[in-house]
């Protein structure tokens, strides 16, 4: 199928080409600058936006359900009425390795658990990958500031 991304605001073509669907277009696609894209509606389960710009990028409705949306610009997408996202999402790059939280599950460099185990073994965790005292501290920080997020949630 041919798939062409537009711009929302100029309609101007951001992407094109041949391809099995849209979710093949963003996997092949890795890292593309989609800033002011209209994905609309667009089937987008398990998809890959890492490192993504979807600045200011129409989502509305899209069902994102199993996306990897870590370390995407999201500034200004319009995420009204997407399928699988469970708000907030937030995304820190820390002094070791970025973090992505999304839907009680946070990620730290290759290492993604839920908040609970975080919390639990993050100690472990930071040594295992050799972080010093200072980085597993910051870490923690951010770690219980998921944490309160995902209650405040609950």
């Amino acid at each position: 199928m041919k798939i062409e991304i537009k711009n929302r605001f100029t309609d101007k073509i951001i992407l094109c080409g041949e391809y099995e669907s849209i979710k093949d277009f963003l996997e092949r696609n890795r890292g593309a600058y989609l800033r002011g894209a209209n994905l609309e509606g667009a089937y987008l389960e398990g998809a890959y936006l890492r490192g993504a710009n979807l600045r200011g990028a129409n989502l509305e409705g899209a069902y994102l359900r199993g996306a990897n949306l870590e370390g995407a610009y999201l500034e200004g997408a319009n995420l009204r009425g997407a399928k699988g996202v469970k708000l907030p999402i937030l995304n820190i790059q820390g002094s070791a390795h970025h973090l992505f939280y999304m839907s009680g599950k946070i990620s730290i460099g290759c290492e993604t658990h839920t908040v609970e185990k975080w919390l639990k073994d993050y100690q472990k965790i930071g040594e295992n990958h050799e972080y010093t005292d200072v980085q597993i501290a910051e870490y923690y920080q951010y770690i219980k500031m998921c944490a309160e997020l995902s209650e405040s949630k609950s």
